[in-house]
Order: C-alpha cells, then sequence, then structure tokens
C-alpha cells in the first residue's frame, strides 16, 4: 500500500476528478471496496486511512482541524488540485470541515450517514457516551469482539454477507488507542450553524434506520444547505455505502457525472 503526507491509502483508476472517501470511526479504507470497483472505470478514487487506522500514522490530542489539515497535506502531495469528498459518519464530518476550510478545493459532497454536529451538547453527555463507548474495552473485551456485537447492531437485514464481514473485519483491525482517541475527538465536532454557508453541491444519504445519524437529522441538513439533495432509504442503517452498495453507487455517480458535465 502506498503512503503520502502519512497516510495510508488504497486507489483505482484514472481520470478527473479525483473521489476521495473518507470511512467513519469503525471502518477503514476497505469500507469503500464496492466504490473502489464501481467508480474507477471513470474516475480516480481514493480510499484513505484516517490517522492511527492501519498504517496510517497517528495523531496524539486529534482534533477536526488537525484531521482537515491532515487531508489537506494528503491532497496536495498527489497534486490534486480539484476533487470530490465522500464521507461516511465521521468521515461526512470531516469532509464538512474541509469543505468550510478549504471550499477551493472541492467540486462536490457526498454525505453518508452522517451529522452537522455532535448530538450531545452537555458535556456531563459528551462523558457518558465516550465511556460507554469505551466501557466493553475497559473491562477487558478486545476489538475484535467488539466489532463482532457492534457492527450487526447499526446495519439493515439488506446487508450482503460478504460487506458486514468487510465492516467487521475492518472494525476488528482498529488499534485501540486509535479508537479511543477518534472517539474523543468525535464528541468535539459542531458545525450546525457553519453548514448553511457551503455552496459546494451536496448529496446526502441516510438510512431510515439509522440511530448514529438519524434520516430526520440529515434531512434538516440538506434544508440549510443551498445546492443539495437528499436521499433517503428503507430498512438501511448506518453504513449505507456497504449495505446498498448498487443504489447507493447509482445515485452518487449520477450526482459526480453531473458535476462533471460542468466543469
Amino acid at each position: 500500500m502506498p503512503k503520502i503526507a502519512g497516510i495510508d491509502f488504497d486507489q483505482k483508476g484514472e481520470g478527473y476528478p479525483t473521489v476521495i472517501c473518507l470511512h467513519g470511526i469503525g471502518g477503514d479504507s476497505d469500507s469503500f471496496l464496492p466504490q473502489l470497483d464501481f467508480f474507477s472505470s471513470n474516475f480516480r478514487i481514493i480510499s484513505w486511512n484516517m490517522p492511527g487506522y492501519k498504517n496510517s500514522d497517528f495523531i496524539k490530542n486529534l482534533t477536526f482541524e488537525k484531521l482537515s489539515y491532515c487531508l489537506f497535506n494528503f491532497i496536495k502531495s498527489l497534486k490534486i488540485k480539484k476533487c470530490h469528498l465522500i464521507g461516511q459518519s465521521i468521515g461526512g464530518m470531516i469532509a464538512q470541515d474541509f469543505a468550510l476550510r478549504f471550499p477551493e478545493l472541492i467540486e462536490g459532497l457526498v454525505l453518508l450517514a452522517t451529522t452537522s454536529a455532535f448530538g450531545g451538547k452537555n458535556d456531563d453527555f459528551k462523558k457518558e457516551f465516550i465511556k460507554s463507548r469505551l466501557q466493553p474495552l475497559d473491562e477487558g473485551i478486545n476489538m475484535d469482539f467488539l466489532a463482532k456485537i457492534t457492527i450487526p447492531k447499526i446495519v439493515g437485514k439488506k446487508i450482503e454477507k460478504k460487506n458486514l464481514d468487510i465492516a467487521i473485519n475492518s472494525m476488528a483491525k482498529i488499534p485501540e488507542k486509535t479508537y479511543r482517541e477518534i472517539l474523543k475527538c468525535l464528541v468535539t465536532f459542531d458545525r450546525y450553524f457553519e453548514i448553511e454557508k457551503l455552496a459546494i453541491p451536496c448529496c446526502l444519504l441516510s438510512g431510515k434506520i439509522d440511530n448514529n445519524a438519524p434520516a430526520r437529522t440529515m434531512q434538516k441538513i440538506s434544508l440549510k444547505i443551498q445546492n443539495s439533495q437528499f436521499h433517503i432509504f428503507e430498512k438501511v442503517g448506518h453504513l449505507i455505502n456497504l449495505e446498498i452498495p448498487e443504489v447507493s453507487n447509482t445515485i452518487i455517480s449520477k450526482f459526480l457525472n453531473s458535476l462533471k458535465v460542468k466543469l
């Protein structure tokens, strides 16, 4: 696997523009395997590994500012002038943060199962959230077992076994220190009031049974973005691009190609 600016990544295809996929907390670059295969015939598509995931450099005291500048250095090191971002869950948060900081580098945003701010404003809620997520690890459960009990709970029944296995294997491989660090970062995200400043075309995909990024919340986000489209899917959970890859790929492809025509 190549490594640029401290980031480990997978890529396929050639062409312009580049599409960069940003995975969620429980994922890695493999989370977008169905997209790497599908989009590589028309785009250069890259799936990164966040700091600390796979062979990407670990970063202490992680913040969204650090994540955005990490992505910025990654993009510049690859000599990419403009790109599309596809972000799932916290990857969608990074995509929003990055697009607000560096709008000149982004042609389009695809936001999957994400929100414009972490759900709990109260510090006690945030502390309790982190505590509940880390309690299994504190009690001696390893990431492999945690993945096997966590992933099935956040997806719908439409997901094929091979894609469920991809999701479980991705989470199982996350180093415990990385998982702890990224959770602390997650609860600090808040772009609720800035999201309406986005002028970049945006496509939002939401699962009807997703409790982590509720559909009603994502629909409200889409109404705040001036140039956006919103799609909701029945019986789909948090891992949309793995649960219904054919459907989500078709929608994303139509969106990206509509922007490509305008270049």
